[in-house]
């Protein structure tokens, strides 16, 4: 028994005496060996950065004899790096198992810790801007603080150049942004020197995955793309471009031709409805016909009539709608889509502005009205809401619209109005409920945060030189100003919220 106990006194001795943090490199007990410490409040176990964010680790370290010579070589994942200090930058999104190593002659110590580098394009507002002096596209992008005690910030550089060094830069006169399963597409107008393309990156690094070109097409110079966010393989998407006419565009694979389905001419704005499962509505207004034009699901494109969706056909060489044009002599005004706060289980509705001899009409469609075939009555008809056509919303304006109280938010100049649409409200009785900048800023795009009590406000000071770019943050009910972060970008283009 004394023998067993011994034996398992030795083996336990021994496993105590490999786990150690300290390699001993005498063979021999000679003389006093110099003991290394590391104190482990200096290097923690686990350190989060956020990608790009530099970390650096001072170590503090001891030994029983002073004077002897300490070296320190860094593991981190694959890369040693030597020195006293550590200075690392986050480049690659992951989780990397490090170790510091320190040694003298007479052995060495371990510290074993972990770095997480961790996106900061998490969640936030993402701008796209153009440089009015060089053209040249760039992107801004606020983080939206999940701790409310922390304000959001706009990082204080251009976030594709510093994410795509060496890589291709944007192309010049950026004209659109939109998030589409799990990536930024950016859409660039070009100019006569330069083609139009559109970049993808990916949405939590902001690398750069594809670019899209036609220099087989002189006239390709996107301006909207009409890409829904659940966007699904094998499906081609109307882009449209300056002129007015349209392209396919393949988000799966970058295809893109020229589009017979739609060979008329379009206002350079769309809307999209996406729901789940990969279904979408996309709204277009065709200036050549003068008529709505819709989307459904990647069928049609269908046109608004009295009675139901009909369709165009070619007939003696030109094209014509198989019914009636419900906004016959009507003069295209604008259009919006009356979003849902996240969450809502309501469903958007479609406005449309339009003016007919000394009446503004407002026409407010449900969406499912293209699927259901039901007479456009069913929705309330066009209805007379100003008797004022000399005033107007700028069918080029940016705009908004929230069913939270049934509003729109329209620009004016440096002024935010705000027209309750689903009431008897005359457009011209629209109060301006914010102000930003000074009086010469020009307001160029806006966009809602998910719960949509608040609006991102994006515009520029034309007085100013270098980066004359502003956002501000605004409550949507009241117009008050919440934030401001100014000079963060050259002339915003295009605001969106971007999600997790």
């Amino acid at each position: 028994m004394k023998h067993l106990l011994y034996s398992l006194f030795f083996i336990l001795y021994s496993l105590i005496t490999l786990s150690s943090c300290y390699d001993d490199k005498t063979t021999a007990a000679t003389g006093d060996i110099s003991l290394i410490t590391i104190d482990t409040t200096s290097v923690l176990a686990v350190y989060n950065i956020g990608q790009l964010e530099t970390l650096t680790i001072s170590p503090k370290l001891t030994q029983t004899m002073p004077g002897k010579s300490l070296t320190c070589t860094w593991e981190i994942g694959d890369s040693i790096i030597v020195g006293n200090t550590l200075t690392y930058t986050g480049h690659k999104l992951g989780s990397y198992r490090c170790r510091l190593v320190v040694q003298n002659e007479d052995g060495r110590a371990f510290r074993p810790f972990v770095i997480n580098v961790n996106t900061i394009y998490e969640e936030g507002v993402a701008v796209l801007a153009v440089d009015d002096a060089s053209g040249a596209t760039s992107l801004a992008f606020m983080l939206r603080q999940t701790d409310t005690t922390k304000p959001d910030y706009f990082y204080d550089y251009d976030c594709y150049a510093a994410n795509n060094v060496g890589e291709e830069a944007l192309t010049v006169c950026g004209t659109d942004i939109l998030q589409c399963n799990g990536n930024l597409m950016m859409a660039c107008a070009g100019d006569g020197a330069n083609g139009g393309a559109i970049f993808y990156i990916d949405e939590k690094t902001f690398v750069l995955e594809n670019v899209v070109k036609a220099p087989e097409y002189p006239d390709f110079h996107p301006v909207r793309v009409g890409v829904p966010g659940n966007a699904y393989t094998g499906t081609s998407f109307p882009v449209i471009c300056e002129n007015g006419k349209i392209y396919y565009f393949s988000a799966s694979d970058g295809g893109l031709t020229p589009s017979s389905r739609y060979p008329n001419e379009y206002e350079k704005r769309c809307l999209l409805n996406s729901y789940s499962g990969g279904y979408y509505d996309l709204y277009m207004w065709d200036k050549t016909m003068g008529d709505l034009c819709a989307v459904l699901y990647s069928y049609g494109p269908y046109y608004c009539s009295t009675a139901f969706h009909c369709e165009m056909q070619k007939v003696d060489g030109r094209y014509a709608l198989t019914g009636d044009n419900y906004f016959e002599g009507c003069t295209y005004c604008g259009m919006v889509l009356a979003e849902v706060p996240s969450g809502s289980k309501s469903e958007p509705q479609l406005l449309v502005l339009a003016q007919k001899g000394i009446l503004l009409h407002r026409v407010l469609l449900h969406c499912d009205w293209w699927v259901t075939d039901n007479k456009l009555a069913d929705n309330g008809g066009l209805t007379s809401v100003s008797i004022r056509p000399f005033y107007v919303i700028d069918k080029d304006a940016p705009m908004l619209a929230t069913q939270l109280d049934g509003s729109v938010l329209f620009a004016e100049g440096n002024a935010v109005r705000k027209w309750i649409f689903n009431s008897a409200q005359m457009v011209h009785d629209a109060e301006a409920i914010a102000t930003v900048g000074s009086a010469d800023a020009r307001i160029t795009s806006m966009a809602f945060a998910p719960d949509h009590l608040t609006t991102y406000v994006a515009f520029y000071e034309p007085n100013e030189s270098g980066l004359n770019g502003h956002v501000w943050q605004i409550d949507t009910q009241t117009g008050s100003v919440i934030a401001r972060h100014d000079n963060i970008c050259h002339r915003p283009v295009k605001i969106i919220y971007k999600k997790k």
